[in-house]
């Protein structure tokens, strides 16, 4: 079955349906599909046009004009609608994605526990916390202090990170002298009478016990380091309006944090903005996800409330959005399937129609020849021979043929071979292709009514998945006829109903009037027809 190459139109990453994301749909459709601007689609919107009207020099309805209507009517009335509804689908499983990465994906790790939070400091003072546990540990686990004196160096390590605990952990306790084991004890120490070990000479330089300043350098150092990677957090978040940068293992940045600031507002209010750019009705987005930003202000949860539950079994706003989108994408994607399913059964019923038409005006034209044939033997050659034989009566035998004994004796015996032959020739291959096409046509009309009634079962959502890539299948496999399929099959009916009525009547004409005998054989007017029949049925 020829086919005009189709026009394509890519829609890139088709459709959710039955809440199904619009990429994983994807892959259960071609290009050459419903979705495609193609001339399968577009010949089912009855109101384009696909063949040239009025004359081609007609400036307004000329050739290039009136060929492209069809395919800008599928276009704008049938693929515009399903792709903005793909687009706020896409989009909205996008934002969902961002919102989720944006609220989980800043991995921190403290005391060996790595734990994931939002990129934004949702607690400033927790994050400053952090920051500085990890500058001490570093500083006092690594390689910093390495120029104390080994005699003292662990000592004076663990004295650093008691004063750190003392001060970040129980701030009062600031005031209290880790060291005494006792009072006696602290008293026998400050008097000098008796000292225990080497974390005694530290309490003395304790300044709630007798200061001295054995660690004051190693404590000054490591708090600087800490300030300064608080500062240097605090510019980093000052240059990204208080968005965390990504940074890899080695803690380098790899994306600045102004950039991710940038892309979850850019996505936060992609709702808003088709909302707000619509001039069409097909433009206009669903209420949830216009609504997005209005839900961060007036939610108690913030930002993070759009992915949080709404108790017991309610789903998330961003779910909520998302399921939104995926049933308007469905009900589109559905529509546009019911307008081309319904547009092609009119066309293949009618298609099928102009087939059966062929198909009968061949069957009459084979039963006027057999009629024809057996006319000619029964009216005008047999009574003929007989005649030319002096033959008044014969006798029927049990294979339809006669015996007849007169001046010379026949046995007649008629075949329909003259007839066959012509339909052989002229008849047959036609009928044969146009067996095919009605076979093909029935099928299509068969499966074009169960995708209709799979497609408006609302009742099973997988059944409607399915219909529309069977569909898409048979779409993109040709299998279903269009418009100039139809206007082709109409042609070859009329044509078919003329060439063989003239051709019937030729041949019923040359049976009876041709001179040649071979052609002839019933023009019993010439006598070498009557004396070959003769001959031939002698006994």
């Amino acid at each position: 079955m020829n086919r005009k190459p189709s026009h394509i139109f890519l829609i890139f990453a088709l459709l959710a349906v039955a809440g199904v994301p619009a990429g994983a749909f994807a892959e259960g459709f071609s290009r050459q599909g419903i979705f495609g601007c193609n001339d399968a689609g577009a010949y089912s919107m009855s109101v384009g046009s696909l063949s040239a009207l009025g004359g081609t020099f007609v400036p307004v309805s000329d050739a290039a004009v009136t060929l492209n209507t069809g395919y800008l009517v599928y276009k704008e009335c049938v693929l515009r609608p399903m792709v903005n509804r793909l687009s706020e689908n896409a989009t909205a499983n996008l934002v969902k994605q961002t919102v989720t990465q944006f609220n989980t994906g800043r991995t921190t790790t403290t005391n060996g526990v790595t734990t994931n939070g939002p990129m934004f400091p949702a607690n400033l003072s927790k994050d400053m916390q952090v920051i500085s546990d990890n500058v001490v540990n570093n500083d006092l686990n690594g390689s910093r202090l390495n120029m104390l004196s080994p005699a003292f160096s662990n000592e004076v390590k663990t004295a650093v990170y008691r004063n750190y605990q003392a001060n970040t952990q129980n701030p009062s306790g600031v005031l209290a002298c880790p060291y005494a084991r006792s009072s006696a004890d602290l008293k026998d120490v400050q008097k000098g009478v008796k000292f225990y070990d080497f974390n005694d000479v530290l309490m003395l330089a304790d300044s709630n016990c007798i200061p001295l300043y054995a660690y004051n350098n190693a404590q000054n150092l490591v708090m600087a380091d800490v300030a300064a990677k608080q500062e240097e957090t605090m510019t980093r978040l000052n240059w990204s309006n208080g968005v965390y940068d990504v940074v890899d293992s080695s803690g380098n940045v790899v994306t600045p944090g102004f950039l991710v600031a940038g892309t979850i507002q850019q996505q936060l209010g992609a709702g808003f903005q088709k909302q707000q750019n619509a001039n069409d009705i097909d433009q206009m987005v669903g209420q949830l996800f216009a609504g997005i930003g209005n839900q961060i202000l007036s939610s108690a949860s913030g930002l993070i409330g759009l992915l949080v539950s709404g108790g017991g079994n309610s789903p998330s706003y961003m779910n909520q959005v998302v399921a939104d989108s995926s049933q308007g994408l469905k009900d589109s994607a559905i529509n546009a399937a019911l307008q081309i399913l319904i547009a092609s059964r009119q066309i293949e019923s009618a298609y099928l129609e102009a087939e059966n038409g062929t198909a009968a005006a061949l069957y009459k034209a084979i039963t006027q020849l057999r009629e024809a044939e057996n006319q000619c033997w029964s009216d005008f050659v047999i009574p003929k021979v007989k005649e030319a034989a002096g033959i008044s009566e014969c006798t029927r035998n049990a294979d339809g043929t006669q015996t007849c004994n007169g001046s010379i004796s026949l046995k007649i015996a008629t075949s329909t071979v003259y007839s066959q032959r012509v339909i052989d020739a002229q008849i047959g291959p036609l009928a044969s292709t146009t067996a095919l096409r009605i076979n093909a046509s029935s099928q299509a009309l068969a499966s074009v009514d169960k995708l209709i009634a799979d497609v408006q079962n609302s009742q099973d959502l997988d059944a409607q998945s399915t219909a529309l890539q069977q569909l898409d299948a048979l779409v993109a496999q040709k299998a279903l006829h269009n418009q100039n399929d139809l206007a082709e099959a109409r042609q070859q009916q009329q044509d078919v109903n003329n060439s063989v009525a003239n051709m019937v009547t030729n041949t019923i004409k040359a049976w009876g009037d041709s001179t040649d005998p071979n052609i002839g054989w019933c023009n019993v007017n010439n006598p070498a027809v009557i004396q070959n029949w003769t001959n031939k049925w002698k006994i």
